[in-house]
C-alpha cells in the first residue's frame, strides 16, 4: 500500500511538471504561439483533474481539512464566465472560458491531491526550481548571443515570444526557489544559491519592470516574515525610528518608481492611455460587463472613437498602438465582467491573502513557521501587485504557477481549514464534476487543437497551385473551430487568392467579430477595393487610422485609393500627412510610404 501511495505521488509530481512545461511552450504549430502554450497547458491539466477524481473516488468520505473559500470563489468566477457567454458573438464559448474552467478544476484537484496524498511541498518547489533555472539559462544564452531570441525585436525573450510573460513567470518562481535555499533543513544550498542568481540575472536581462516590482515585493515579504523582521520592527523599534524608516522607504519607492517610469517612458505613457480608455468603457455595461474574451475587440473600437473625436493629446497619439489587454487584471475584469466579475476576482485574491496579517501579529519566531507556505503567500502577493500594472491571468505560465501556490495555501496553511465531506453524495458529486469537467475539456479541446494544426498547415503550404484544395480543407474545419479569428482570417486569405472576393470579405468580417486587429481590417479593405467599393474601403482605413493614429499604412492606403478614383485633393492631403508623420519606430515600410508620398507631391 505504501508503494502504491508513493507511485501515485510520483504521478502527481510528473503531471504538475508536465503542465508547467506545457505552459512554457511557445511554438507556431497551432498558428498563434500562444495557442501552443494554451493546448499544452490545458490538456495535461485535464489529465491531472481526471487523476484527482480517480484518487478521490477510492477515498472514504473522511477528507482532511483544507481552506475551501478561495476554491469556492474561483468556482463562482468560472461559473460567471459561462453565464456571461451570451455576450460573445453568437453566444459561443471562447478559449478563455475553457481556460478558466481548467484553472478552477485544477485548483480543486491539486488541493485534494496535496491533502490526500500528503504531497511534499519541497518536491513541488524543486520542480519549480528546475524549470525556472532552465528558462533562466535560455534567457542568459539569448543575452550573450548563443541562442536566438524567439522575438525578432527583443534580444532576450525566453521560450515565449513576449518577454514579459517569461519575466513574470520567473518572478513568481523566485519565492519557491528562495524558500528552498533559506530552509534550515535544506541540503545542497550552494546549488540553490546559484539558481537564485541565474533567475535574478534572467529577470534583469528581460527588462520587465513588472517582474522587477513583483520580485522585490515577494522577496521582501518572504525574507521579512521568515527572519521575523516585521514583528521585530513592530515590537522592538521605537516610534521615531519607525517614522524615519518609513520616510526612507517612501523616498526609495518614489526614486525607484521614477527610474522605472523614465526607463520606458513611452510605454508607461501608453499604458496610462489604456487605463484611461478602459476605465471609460466600464460605464457601457457596469453591472455585467462587455463579455469575457472581448476586451481586445471592444477596447480598440473605443480607442478608434476616442481619437476620431479629436480630443487626444499629441503625447497620446504618439504612444498609441493596437492593444490586446488592459495591463491591469482588476480593470480588465471590471470591463469584461462588470461589477460582478470585479468583485469575484478581487475577493478570490483577497481570500488567499487575508491571513497574511497574522505574520505581523504572531509572537512565535518567524523561522518556526512553514517557510514554504510563507513563500506561497509571498508569491500570491507579488501576483496581486503585478496584476495592477500588467497582465497575469492571461500569461499562461504565470497563471499555472499561481494555481500551484494557491493550492499550497489552501492545503497547508492551517488558518480557516474545515472539513467539507461528511456525506457520500458530496464526494460523489465532486468526483463527477472532476471527471465530467475533464472529459469535456479533453473531448472539446483535442479536436480543436487538431483543427488549429490543420488550419496552420493549410495556410503554410508552399504550393500556390494547390490553393483550391486548401479552400476545401479549411471549409471542412468550420464546424470544429467556430470562434477563432485565426481560422476565419486563414480561410479569407485563401479565398482572396482564389479571387473569390465577396466570400473572402464575408470571412474577414466574421473574423472581425472576435478581433479588431488592424491586419484583419486591412484584409477587409483589400476586398472592398477588389469589389470597387471604394467608399467602404476608405471608411475602413479611417477606422484603422483612428485606432492607431501613428500608423502610416492606412494613410498610405487612402492616398492610393484617392489617386485611383482621381480625388487629387484628398490624395495630396494624405500625402502631406504621410510626409510629416513620425512613425513609432524605424521600418523599411515607413521609409517607403514617406518616399512615395513625397514623390507624389513633387509630381503635382
Amino acid at each position: 500500500m505504501r508503494g502504491l501511495t508513493l507511485k501515485h505521488k510520483k504521478i502527481t509530481y510528473f503531471l504538475i511538471a508536465i503542465s508547467l512545461c506545457g505552459a512554457l511552450f511557445n511554438v507556431g504549430y497551432f498558428g498563434s504561439p500562444t495557442m501552443s502554450a494554451y493546448f499544452f497547458y490545458i490538456i495535461p491539466s485535464a489529465i491531472t483533474i481526471v487523476f484527482a477524481g480517480l484518487i478521490l473516488a477510492t477515498r472514504g468520505i473522511d477528507i482532511p481539512k483544507f481552506n475551501y473559500t478561495p476554491a469556492v470563489l474561483l468556482c463562482g468566477l468560472t461559473l460567471y464566465y459561462y453565464l456571461q457567454s451570451f455576450f460573445t458573438p453568437d453566444g459561443k464559448f471562447l478559449a478563455v472560458h475553457v481556460y478558466m474552467l481548467v484553472n478552477c478544476l485544477l485548483l480543486l484537484a491539486l488541493i485534494l491531491l496535496f491533502k490526500i496524498q500528503k504531497i511534499e511541498i519541497a518536491i513541488i518547489y524543486k520542480i519549480v526550481f528546475f524549470l525556472a533555472v532552465i528558462e533562466s539559462l535560455i534567457c542568459l544564452m539569448q543575452f550573450i548571443g548563443i541562442v536566438k531570441s524567439n522575438n525578432e525585436y527583443m534580444t532576450v525573450s525566453g521560450t515565449w515570444i513576449n518577454p514579459n510573460v517569461t519575466a513574470i513567470y520567473l518572478s513568481l518562481s523566485l519565492p519557491a526557489v528562495i524558500s528552498i535555499f533559506i530552509n534550515p533543513k535544506s541540503d545542497t544550498k550552494k546549488i540553490y544559491s546559484v539558481g537564485v542568481l541565474f533567475i535574478i540575472a534572467a529577470i534583469l536581462s528581460l527588462k520587465c519592470r513588472t517582474a522587477f516590482i513583483g520580485s522585490l515585493i515577494s522577496t521582501l515579504i518572504l525574507l521579512g516574515v521568515h527572519y521575523n523582521c516585521i514583528v521585530f520592527i513592530k515590537t522592538k523599534v521605537s516610534l521615531t525610528k519607525k517614522i524615519s524608516f518609513g520616510i526612507v522607504i517612501l523616498l526609495l519607492t518614489m526614486l525607484g518608481g521614477n527610474y522605472l517610469y523614465k526607463a520606458k517612458q513611452a510605454s508607461a505613457d501608453g499604458r496610462q492611455l489604456i487605463w484611461k480608455i478602459s476605465a471609460s468603457m466600464i460605464s457601457q455595461k457596469p453591472i455585467v460587463g462587455l463579455g469575457y474574451g472581448m476586451f481586445e475587440r471592444e477596447y480598440n473600437i473605443k480607442q478608434a472613437h476616442y481619437f476620431a473625436s479629436k480630443g487626444a493629446s499629441e503625447n497620446e497619439i504618439a504612444n498609441a498602438s493596437f492593444v490586446y489587454m488592459a495591463y491591469n487584471e482588476f480593470l480588465q475584469n471590471f470591463v469584461e465582467g462588470g461589477m460582478m466579475g470585479f468583485v469575484l476576482f478581487t475577493t478570490f485574491l483577497m481570500s488567499l491573502l487575508v491571513r497574511m496579517n497574522r505574520y505581523v501579529n504572531e509572537d512565535k519566531p518567524g523561522q518556526n513557521r512553514n517557510v514554504y507556505t510563507v513563500a506561497a503567500h509571498a508569491a500570491i502577493a507579488g501576483f496581486a501587485v503585478m496584476s495592477l500594472i500588467n497582465f497575469t491571468v492571461q500569461a499562461i505560465p504565470a497563471m499555472a504557477i499561481f494555481i500551484i501556490y494557491a493550492a499550497v495555501v489552501c492545503s497547508f496553511d492551517k488558518s480557516y481549514q474545515k472539513k467539507i465531506f461528511a456525506f457520500e453524495w458530496l464526494k460523489t458529486s465532486l468526483c463527477s464534476i472532476f471527471l465530467l469537467g475533464a472529459l469535456f475539456i479533453l473531448f472539446s479541446q483535442i479536436p480543436l487543437a487538431s483543427a488549429y494544426a490543420k488550419t496552420n498547415n493549410a495556410i503554410s503550404q508552399s504550393n500556390e497551385n494547390d490553393n483550391t484544395n486548401r479552400v476545401e480543407a479549411l471549409k471542412s474545419l468550420q464546424g470544429k473551430i467556430q470562434t477563432s479569428d485565426f481560422y476565419y482570417t486563414a480561410l479569407g486569405k485563401v479565398l482572396y487568392k482564389e479571387k473569390l472576393y465577396a466570400e473572402a470579405l464575408k470571412m474577414f468580417k466574421q473574423s472581425a467579430q472576435f478581433s479588431s486587429s488592424p491586419s484583419i481590417q486591412m484584409q477587409i479593405c483589400n476586398c472592398y477595393c477588389k469589389l470597387k467599393q471604394f467608399d467602404s474601403a476608405i471608411y475602413t482605413l479611417k477606422f484603422i487610422s483612428n485606432m492607431a493614429p501613428n500608423r502610416l499604412t492606412p494613410k498610405y492606403g487612402m492616398m492610393k485609393i484617392y489617386q485611383q478614383i482621381s480625388d487629387s485633393s484628398n490624395a495630396q492631403k494624405m500625402a502631406h500627412e504621410l510626409v510629416t508623420m513620425q512613425p513609432k519606430g524605424p521600418s523599411p515600410k515607413a521609409i517607403f510610404y514617406k518616399q512615395e508620398a513625397q514623390n507624389y507631391l513633387n509630381e503635382q
